[in-house]
């Protein structure tokens, strides 16, 4: 009966011995098949499609907007519907015509306007910046009358002239300096001569009226007076340069014919 029992434990763990080498087995193929099916997915997957060209899009789209044109080209009209498009076409001209015209009425009346506003009222700045020399005329003959000094009456004149200086030369108004420069006419306006030899000749030598320019531009002679030379010395060089008696062609009676000749 030992026997039987020790045998029959071989039968059993012999069974399970093969048991386990089954289950092994079938866990192992298990895991084969599972992979062979991801790698056979993987395999399955499509690829994307590739991206048509932009180059080929207007190639295709091109006779279709040929076919188009041709469909509404003004060729087919009857040309009554012609007519009818040309007589559309020839309102809308004539109604944008007028409205330019109108546009162009109304621009030259508002250029007209602002042209007489500016003539009208272009010296604003000038006569705002000349009032504050008004009123300090006005306290300089109120003050200074009233203190009786010439001294504070005289710094006053002297205080309004520097400001009227000032205001003129702030527009482009400056004076001319003319005492003693050489007399140009251009800028200079010759009132009197003076004999004197202190200065040369053709000089100024006194201003009666001070004159000035405008942004470079004259906008009034100095009135001067221009010195010459004395009478003596203007004689003395009409001798030297006259022939003598002596001289061809110097013979008093030759003069007098020629002067007579002159005459007649």
């Amino acid at each position: 009966m030992v026997k039987d029992t020790e045998g029959s434990g071989k039968k059993d763990s012999e069974a399970r011995k093969e048991e386990g080498f089954l289950l092994e087995k079938k866990e192992t193929e298990q895991m084969k098949t599972e992979t062979d099916k991801e790698g056979e997915i993987v395999a399955e997957v499509p690829e994307a499609p590739e991206a048509p060209e932009a180059d080929e899009q207007p190639v295709e789209q091109a006779p279709e907007a040929s076919e188009e044109e041709a469909d509404s080209a003004p060729a087919e009209l009857s040309p009554e519907q012609r007519a009818e498009q040309l007589v559309e076409e020839n309102e809308e001209l004539q109604d944008k015509f007028v409205r330019l015209m109108a546009d162009f009425d109304n621009y030259k009346k508002r250029a007209s306007k602002e042209k007489s506003d500016v003539i009208q009222f272009g010296n604003e700045g000038l006569l705002k910046d000349i009032l504050p020399i008004i009123d300090n005329i006005e306290r300089l003959l109120t003050y200074s009358y009233g203190e009786g000094s010439w001294k504070s009456f005289e710094k006053g004149v002297e205080l309004v002239l520097a400001e009227s200086n000032k205001t003129l030369a702030k527009y482009g108004v400056e004076p001319i300096e003319a005492l003693g420069k050489t007399f140009d006419p251009n800028l200079h306006q010759a009132m009197q001569r003076s004999e004197t030899d202190e200065v040369e000749a053709n000089t100024v030598v006194e201003v009666y009226e001070k004159g000035y320019l405008y942004r470079g531009r004259l906008l009034r002679p100095s009135l001067v007076v221009v010195a010459v030379a004395p009478k003596g010395e203007e004689e003395e060089e009409g001798e030297e340069s006259a022939p003598g008696p002596d001289d061809p062609g110097g013979e008093a009676g030759d003069k007098g014919e020629d002067e007579e000749q002159l005459i007649n």
